[in-house]
């Protein structure tokens, strides 16, 4: 047999394909690596998601939401818990089912970006995003919730609604498969909607092209298969919902977040400065590949005091103008061909080929893919997080991931200028300036993942010297009987997911009130027991954010010890400040 034939005949794999499916293997193996080497460095969200999937994995628990909220859906936990059954409760096997979602957004993001532009600039794509910077691999690889499913989904939903819109149906035979496809995208749309709420800008741009372009099948049958699919999908949310307390639903958990800090918010001098510089000069840059080269303390206004700034303003805000620039050029480029279509459809004499239809649509949903992403941009500039955390909630970007197709797709193709200014274009000087333009940017943009990728390297000692310290913090504290501990949030179910739960622990805050507990079991537990002992990362020693800690440490010595109602004795166990029950008046 023909290898090549069957190959190409039979399973239609070309020579595009197959350079795919390396390039999805080397990257998926690169992360494997990763994974296997203990980094990016686990924290307490992530270990709250591995006690979901423990909790489903063994004792046949079904969480809708991640514990403690109730607006951000458990994919990650019930995925990590095939992974559980399969070789164990670990960091490692929590994370493996990411691995998956990485692979399929890769193969998602070729399919979008060959359908819309090309095959070649696809690969090119896909070369670029098995690389990148700490930020985007760190999001790829971290089970914290909702974001290697987020960008899948929200690359399958445009994909989806792409072919539905720019191939409309032509042959009675066809109509079984178009029905099925709304069915899908119904299903993908719940589901995304379930999981994460940052999917609403594409939801919001992908419903306005079914309406814009198959207005016929919204309003027949390929609306009710779309509805059907939708309630599938969503089904979780859906069950929550109707049967949720009043007053607890996702709609005010999500409301809740939208308001949360809004009051500090208005308290800042130059509040609108604060959430441009952090969401245009920290977030944007973080998310979309460069590395991190200033934290938000070094901008003003957030410390006017530090000197010499404008490094920092300079290169991140250099890499934002060029995002946004490139953005504007792409949404330009759209517009000749939407015009002269709309153009003809207000004019009844002039008849609408197929062909302008979907040279309509195509430019269509290259223009939505640059709306939804930045219709993102622009909901979290407005929010309080943009301010105060722009940092590590950049993350809340991560879709803006699926429009870098549309934000290159300038430079790869070049630009061709409508009119009497294309003339401008014609003389070999200006096209040969051009044409260097673009290959030096892109090569920026290559070189700045290429450097991210390697700058991983010195942050992977770190993460196993860290993973290495809980571990020896386990064994201390299981050795000293200290298994009903108070601590803080980014100590507690850490140390409880790499105990298999033979620790137990309550979350105070730095007052030493009750903080903030996902699991109510564990706290319950906690207060049950008389002899809990105290944990304390007082000092930097710890990895953790250790100011928590020497609060808790002084507030502890100033208030419980003094009032000498129990006595405790003190230890200190590589930073961490440990209290015990010595003795009962």
């Amino acid at each position: 047999m023909n290898i090549k034939k069957f190959y190409s005949k039979k399973l239609r794999i070309g020579r595009y394909e197959l350079v795919l499916l390396a390039l999805v293997a080397g990257a998926t193996l690169l992360r494997l690596l990763l994974l296997s080497l203990n980094w990016p460095v686990t924290n307490s969200d992530e270990a709250t998601m591995g006690l979901m999937a423990r909790h489903i994995a063994y004792t046949h628990s079904h969480p809708t939401f991640f514990y403690g909220q109730y607006y951000m859906g458990s994919m990650e936990a019930y995925l990590g818990a095939v992974f559980f059954r399969l070789f164990g409760p670990s960091t490692f096997t929590l994370r493996l089912g990411l691995l998956l979602l990485f692979a399929l957004f890769l193969v998602t993001l070729y399919a979008l970006t060959s359908l819309l532009y090309t095959k070649k600039f696809a690969l090119a794509i896909v070369a670029l995003f098995c690389l990148g910077s700490n930020d985007i691999i760190l999001h790829q690889l971290k089970a914290i919730g909702g974001y290697p499913e987020i960008i899948f989904l929200g690359a399958l939903i445009l994909l989806l609604v792409a072919r539905l819109s720019i191939f409309p149906l032509q042959e009675a035979n066809q109509l079984k498969q178009r029905l099925l496809l709304y069915v899908a995208l119904g299903v993908v749309m719940g589901f995304a909607l379930w999981t994460d709420s940052l999917i609403l800008p594409i939801l919001a741009t992908s419903g306005l092209t079914l309406l814009l372009f198959c207005r016929r099948d919204l309003f027949g049958w390929g609306g009710l298969c779309l509805l059907l699919g939708l309630c599938i999908g969503g089904m979780p949310l859906i069950i929550y919902n109707i049967t949720a307390p009043y007053g607890q639903t996702s709609f005010n958990a999500l409301i809740d977040v939208q308001h949360s800090g809004t009051e500090q918010l208005a308290a800042l001098p130059m509040p609108l400065l604060q959430q441009l510089i952090g969401s245009l000069l920290v977030a944007l840059p973080s998310i979309t590949g460069m590395s991190e080269v200033c934290t938000p303390d070094k901008f003003p206004p957030f410390d006017p005091t530090i000197a010499q700034p404008y490094s920092c303003l300079t290169l991140q805000g250099l890499w934002s103008l060029g995002f946004l620039l490139l953005s504007c050029i792409a949404l330009w480029l759209s517009l000749p061909t939407l015009w002269r279509y709309w153009r003809q459809l207000r004019r009844a004499k002039e008849t609408v080929t197929r062909e302008d239809r979907q040279q309509a649509a195509l430019q269509w949903n290259r223009l939505i893919v640059l709306m939804g992403a930045l219709l993102t941009l622009a909901a979290y500039t407005i929010s309080p997080a943009a301010a105060f955390y722009p940092g590590p909630t950049s993350r809340y970007l991560i879709c803006l991931q699926i429009a870098f197709p549309a934000v290159l797709w300038p430079l790869w193709n070049g630009i061709q200028l409508p009119g009497k200014l294309s003339s401008v274009t014609t003389a070999q000087p200006m096209k040969k300036g051009l044409l260097f333009l673009r290959l030096a940017l892109l090569l920026v943009v290559t070189a700045t993942f290429v450097v991210g990728t390697i700058k991983i390297t010195p942050a992977i000692a770190e993460a196993q010297a860290f993973n290495q310290q809980g571990q020896r913090l386990v064994q201390h504290l299981e050795s000293v009987g200290a298994t009903h501990i108070y601590s803080d949030y980014w100590t507690c179910n850490r140390i409880i997911f790499q105990s298999d739960e033979h620790i137990i622990c309550a979350v105070l805050t730095e007052q030493l009130r009750r903080g903030q507990d996902r699991y109510k079991p564990y706290p319950a537990a906690v207060r049950a027991d008389p002899n809990a002992a105290y944990v304390f990362a007082a000092d930097p020693s710890t990895g953790i954010p250790y100011e928590t800690g020497a609060v808790q440490d002084a507030n502890f010595n100033q208030t419980i010890l003094l009032q000498g109602k129990v006595h405790f004795q003190k230890h200190v166990f590589e930073g961490y400040s440990i209290y015990q029950v010595q003795s009962a008046p």
